[in-house]
């Protein structure tokens, strides 16, 4: 499909930086509402003391477009607007142009600052100063090293440029996971004949902040956090925080078990809610903070929701055949307090859904529980409905059970290395196409993995193969019906005689 049509406009115009000292640059940037079939010219305008490019062109297929501004050496601070144009649309962003500062014709390395402990997910700034204000811009050269050498280094630009009239710069350093967990990592700058080093601890960061989930009740709260490395000997302290009373934690926990990768913290409550709630609890480590979402569910009311869900899964079922099951879920969970919900189960046909679950209890915070039953030999379709009523609330699914597997047969010789054909017949004509699975309990006889059965009929056809012998061997064919993944009833065939082939007749002349 074509893309659709894209009428640019300015989206607006920026700044990096905003503010400068007289004689440095900025970048200006100029952004479209979209990317362009056709090149877009953007003009730009300036102010006394700057000089700008005097248009930025964005090409097809581009969002945006840069130039660089000059500016002048000054003795006072000057503030203007660099304004772009496209067609119409005018943007603008305002530059303020500083004193331009005393220059100084060598500068040396001053000063280099780095925190002394970091975690991994921090982004950590690499503060380097001069001894003086350059005319000109200066090259700094970097290097990191690493204890022990197996750590990840800590990456560095190979070199780092300080502009004319600037005497400071941060780098910004962003330390990578250690699966061992703490390393130091040595960070060198150099320029000139000196060199200054810093050395930064980096202890694990975090990882994952999650909630352990309960298959009954969704109101359950386990929060755990995981770190990006094992723990130090010094531990790991980890600031929580919710937005919401509804869940409290605790301000900070300390996990202190050296070698561990985090887990599960306690001092976690949750209360009862009147309304469906969400809450977001947060963990910080570091300057890194992941968050995490709970949707606390206020307790059942009558008129609530009840769903049935088959297990293993949609479909007919055949018997006989035990232990198949609904599930149960409430939209809302039980209360805590008391024995929860208690309802029953009924069926509108007995004598094929047999031994039905009568009394279903849901237990206190719960929203789930399950219902189970067993199906006979049938010899003919059968549609049945159960029905659940929980807290004055009911549900009905209707299932359908399908004639049973009456038999598999095999003719009772096949000589080795020639074909037969099989049959497999049921108790009676189901009201749907069914499939029915095959399988040889021998390799040296094959059959199809599955033969379909079409509604209305009672049996099919499938080849059989097999392989040359050298002696009599007995084999037989299994059939049975599936629910989803799970086996119903089965049958075995008559056991066949695969024969080596007869032997020549005739006299010796």
């Amino acid at each position: 499909m074509a893309a659709a049509a894209c009428s640019p406009t300015l989206k607006g115009i920026s700044l990096s930086p905003a503010s400068v000292p007289g004689g440095a640059p900025s970048t200006v940037t100029a952004t479209l509402t979209c990317t362009p079939r056709s090149l877009q010219t953007i003009t730009l305008k300036g102010f006394p003391g700057t000089h700008v490019p005097a248009a930025l062109h964005v090409g097809v297929g581009k969002i945006s477009a840069s130039g660089t501004i000059t500016t002048a050496t000054r003795k006072a601070t000057l503030r203007g607007w660099i304004t772009g144009t496209l067609g119409k649309t005018t943007r603008r962003a305002l530059l303020t142009i500083g004193v331009t500062p005393k220059t100084c014709g060598s500068p040396a390395l001053s000063a280099v600052s780095l925190s002394s402990l970091a975690y991994v997910g921090d982004r950590l700034g690499l503060a380097v100063k001069l001894t003086c204000t350059p005319a000109r811009a200066v090259r700094l050269s970097l290097a990191s090293s690493d204890t022990p050498a197996a750590a990840p280094r800590l990456p560095v630009p190979a070199t780092v440029t300080i502009g004319a009239y600037y005497s400071a710069t941060n780098i910004a350093l962003v330390p990578k996971a250690y699966q061992p967990g703490q390393y130091k990592s040595t960070v060198s700058v150099h320029y000139g004949s000196k060199t200054l080093s810093r050395t930064i601890t980096v202890d694990p960061g975090l990882s994952t902040f999650s909630n352990s989930e309960n298959s009954c009740s969704p109101n359950s709260v386990d929060p755990y956090i995981f770190f990006t490395g094992d723990v130090p000997s010094g531990g790991l302290t980890v600031k929580l925080k919710s937005n919401n009373a509804a869940i409290t934690v605790p301000a900070t926990v300390a996990f202190t078990q050296q070698g561990s990768i985090g887990g599960d913290f306690p001092g976690v409550t949750v209360k009862s809610v009147s309304v469906n709630t969400e809450v977001t609890l947060s963990a910080t480590l570091g300057s890194r903070t992941l968050s995490l979402s709970i949707e606390l569910l206020r307790a059942w009311q009558p008129g609530d929701k009840i769903t049935l869900t088959p297990q293993p899964g949609p479909g007919p079922l055949y018997g006989p055949s035990v232990g198949y099951e609904y599930l149960v879920y409430l939209s809302n969970p039980a209360p805590t307090s008391g024995n929860g919900l208690t309802g029953t189960a009924t069926t509108n046909d007995p004598t094929d859904v047999q031994d039905l679950t009568s009394l279903v209890d849901v237990t206190p915070g719960c929203d789930n529980t399950g219902i189970s039953f067993d199906v006979p030999y049938e010899s003919a379709p059968v549609h049945a409905t159960v029905t659940v009523s929980i807290g004055g609330s009911t549900a009905t699914a209707s299932l359908t059970i399908e004639p049973s597997l009456a038999s598999v047969t095999i003719p009772a010789t096949i000589v080795g290395g020639q074909g037969a054909t099989g049959t497999v017949t049921l108790a009676g004509a189901p009201d749907a196409t069914e499939t029915v699975y095959l399988q040889s309990d021998w390799g040296i006889l094959t059959v199809p993995g599955s033969v379909t059965i079409p509604a209305g009929q009672t049996s099919a056809t499938f080849p059989i193969t097999t392989v040359a012998v050298t002696s009599d061997s007995q084999v037989a064919v299994n059939a049975w019906h599936t629910v989803s993944s799970q086996l119903a009833d089965s049958v075995t065939s008559n056991t066949t005689d695969v024969t080596p082939p007869p032997s020549s007749s005739g006299s010796a002349p």
